[in-house]
């Protein structure tokens, strides 16, 4: 009888932790907290630590969409949409508690929301209403105090993704016009800076993308990396496109000055915490993820040579552990089945261990509350 209760608790565990498993979308905080949000709620965890600490447990009905921890590790910020009720942002202590709600969505999407360097002011995406001249239904960018919950309107018909560049400007990417060569639809967008004091706008870039899911991250010398077909500074004229574009990883500083990775099919470019490396995702043959020189130069010291291709939005973007680890994700088969799963990853990036970071999580939440019967 104790065989026959222990091979279905073994396979119980392999259940939830090979089928059960999602993606999952992860923030570091300066203190080496590692936050993220899955079916059973927002939590976080430190690297090597064997305990995952609870910010909010999921009921019935709810889903938490995204979390993001304060620089200091304190506080997080949480995406949470209950049961019937439009999403909204809430904040909560990092012991998980003081829960609080802080801005209900005017709409049914909130697509990102985010921490201001000081954590006085949190930013959020949310869905607006349809422009019938680009025939697409595009974010309204907000600022909202942390404290009160007063939220400003900074700009419309921008992509959901966004990033603070310090603690009182937010790099964005507006739409401005849709256009076909042959049957084929591009965008023109632009790069833009906005200051959540004045509302003021500043256009730094054009650039041209197929995709209203541009991928975007700032370093703390407001440096923007950006992913395009085209990108040129303001004042310049946009390249004409090749025949077949393929997207390119561009480096745009908040002077307007533009570098450009050599490297077709480049899809994404994260900075590392003290800005001098970028994360770069890109297709050689294959899906990888390497890292450069943040002044481009030099050559990708590969660090995965097989991930996914799913780079393309706010569900699925890695991130650094300190400066020399990175956090991935890659596809790895389902043990048992032809299926196959995105999981995280950490590896430093010398090339020494790699580390399954979702598997112990799996199995980290699975004891806690699937195998206790409290969930």
């Amino acid at each position: 009888m104790k065989n026959i209760k222990g091979f279905l608790k073994i396979a119980l565990l392999l259940l939830i932790i090979f089928t059960a498993c999602i993606p999952i979308t992860f923030s570091v905080s300066n203190d080496g907290k590692i936050a993220f949000v899955r079916a059973e709620g927002a939590f976080w965890k430190k690297i090597n630590s064997k305990s995952i600490t609870t910010l909010y447990k999921t009921k019935s009905g709810d889903k938490a969409q995204f979390v993001q921890l304060t620089s200091n590790g304190r506080k997080a910020l949480i995406v949470l949409k209950k049961k019937w009720k439009k999403p909204a942002v809430y904040t909560v202590n990092s012991d998980g508690s003081s829960l609080k709600k802080l801005y209900p969505a005017k709409s049914s999407t909130i697509g990102f929301s985010l921490w201001a360097s000081n954590n006085r002011n949190i930013s959020v995406t949310e869905q607006g209403k349809k422009n019938p001249k680009l025939g697409k239904t595009l974010a309204v960018l907000k600022s909202i105090n942390a404290v009160t919950g007063a939220a400003r309107i900074l700009a419309r018909d921008v992509i959901y993704m966004h990033q603070w560049l310090g603690s009182q400007n937010i790099a964005i990417i507006k739409i401005v016009k849709k256009y076909k060569i042959k049957s084929t639809k591009y965008y023109r967008a632009e790069l833009l800076i906005v200051d959540i004091r004045t509302g003021r706008k500043r256009r730094i870039a054009k650039l041209v993308t197929k995709s209203t899911k541009i991928s975007m991250t700032t370093d703390k010398r407001r440096n923007i990396a950006v992913s395009a077909l085209a990108l040129t500074k303001i004042g310049r004229t946009l390249p004409k496109l090749a025949k077949y574009p393929k997207l390119k990883l561009f480096v745009v500083s908040s002077s307007g000055h533009v570098k450009k990775l050599n490297k077709d099919n480049a899809t994404l470019g994260v900075f590392s915490p003290n800005g001098r490396k970028l994360m770069v995702v890109y297709k050689d043959g294959k899906q990888k993820v390497g890292v450069i020189s943040s002044s481009l130069r030099g050559r990708i010291t590969t660090i995965d040579k097989r991930t996914t291709t799913s780079y393309n939005s706010a569900d699925l973007v890695p991130s650094w552990y300190g400066n020399n680890a990175v956090i991935y994700f890659k596809e790895i088969d389902i043990i048992g089945s032809n299926g196959k799963a995105i999981h995280a990853f950490i590896k430093k990036i010398n090339g020494s261990a790699v580390k399954n970071l979702q598997a112990e999580i799996d199995y980290l939440i699975s004891n806690k509350f699937h195998n206790t019967g409290s969930f």
